[in-house]
């Protein structure tokens, strides 16, 4: 039979775990209301700037999630002064997960729910149609990126080197 010792030992850390658990699932909720916040803030800036331009450029873009699944939206309607970001936005009903703006940019996280894997070097990576060079992986970020009538964009979903951080997807993945 237990000690009375071991016995208040395991009730101990049943209530330590718990505790822990506990202050975890605040931190998360936190979290994630943050991120709830930050989208609708994102969303009403775009309305605004819907309002504020109006519409009268198209541009197009692919999501594709690395799987086989491509997304297209062709012909998206932009606004003067919109950026790559903003047409991320625009395009997927502010299904974006990002940081800001420590590199003087957004740095998408997610796409549609479908989240980076920075230990598995699988993240979002954008991409760039030029007529004569094809695709190319963008240089500059998101918030750089200006979108201009008949641009073409890309997000894939896939590997990338942890050290040059160039994209391991296969040529014309996009």
């Amino acid at each position: 039979m237990p000690s009375r010792s071991t016995f208040y030992g395991v009730v101990a850390v049943l209530v330590a775990l718990l505790v822990i658990s506990s202050v975890a699932a605040v931190a998360y909720y936190n979290e994630y209301q943050q991120e709830l916040s930050v989208n609708s803030h994102q969303s009403t800036e775009l309305q605004h700037l819907v309002s504020k331009y109006g519409t009268s450029l198209d541009s197009d873009m692919l999501v594709y999630f690395g799987n086989g699944t491509r997304q297209w939206h062709n012909d998206t309607q932009v606004q003067p002064r919109w950026n790559l970001y903003t047409l991320t936005l625009a395009v997927t009903n502010g299904n974006v997960n990002s940081t800001c703006c420590e590199y003087g940019s957004h740095f998408v996280t997610g796409i549609y729910g479908v989240q980076n894997q920075p230990s598995r070097n699988i993240a979002w990576l954008s991409w760039m149609y030029n007529v004569t060079g094809g695709w190319a992986p963008s240089q500059l970020g998101v918030d750089q990126i200006n979108v201009y009538n008949g641009s073409i964009f890309a997000w894939t979903y896939c590997a990338y080197d942890p050290i040059t951080g160039v994209p391991e997807c296969p040529a014309g993945t996009p």
